[in-house]
């Protein structure tokens, strides 16, 4: 993936990001409040328990830049093994087998809507708020306000485009996951 990364960073011709490997618990290079902004996308299930996501706030707080933004986002575990069941086995008709039980694996290994709304509440209280889906918290989003100025018209043609051209089953889930969140408290220009 880094290598990836350094790929787009290089095809975007940009010169201002450094990147790093290391355990999101402990990111010891990296200073006290020097980060403009942190950014997670279903990384937390793989943590093997509450005490690392616990560190992994933690570290977050300690890292970021008083104003600084957040956005972290995953799955948000299910009370009934059911519902998870019904989650993950909902396109087994459509991929390969391996995606269903990694989605599957990855619903089972998911932290509580609860357990989310303590850590934000203490480490990122004032710098963030967890917003999650609906009547069923199916995953969630730790969030910092959107900052003036930066709503980019290209930007918003670009992901416009990714989204139009998604098949027709993703983009009715990516529908209903935008109408979850409004629903849940959750307003952006890129949801629209």
């Amino acid at each position: 993936m880094l290598d990836r990364a350094r790929a787009h960073i290089a095809e975007q011709g940009l010169d201002n990001i450094e990147l790093r490997t290391q355990d999101i618990t402990a990111l010891t290079s990296v200073s006290d409040h020097s980060v403009d902004a942190a950014v997670s996308t279903f990384a937390f299930h793989h943590l093997p328990d509450v005490a690392a996501l616990e560190k992994t706030f933690s570290e977050v707080a300690r890292v970021l830049k008083p104003g600084g933004g957040v956005y972290l986002v995953d799955f948000g575990h299910l009370k009934a093994e059911k519902s998870i069941q019904t989650f993950a086995y909902q396109y087994a008709d459509r991929q390969p087998e391996l995606f269903t039980l990694d989605y599957l694996y990855s619903l089972q290994a998911a932290f509580s809507k609860q357990e989310f709304d303590r850590l934000t509440r203490q480490y990122l209280h004032g710098t963030a708020r967890l917003y999650s889906t609906f009547l069923v918290p199916f995953m969630v989003a730790i969030k910092s306000p959107a900052r003036t100025g930066t709503r980019n018209p290209e930007m918003l043609r670009q992901l416009h485009a990714i989204r139009d051209n998604l098949p027709p089953h993703h983009r009715t889930d990516l529908a209903d996951l935008i109408t979850f969140f409004k629903m849940g408290g959750l307003r952006s220009p890129l949801l629209a």
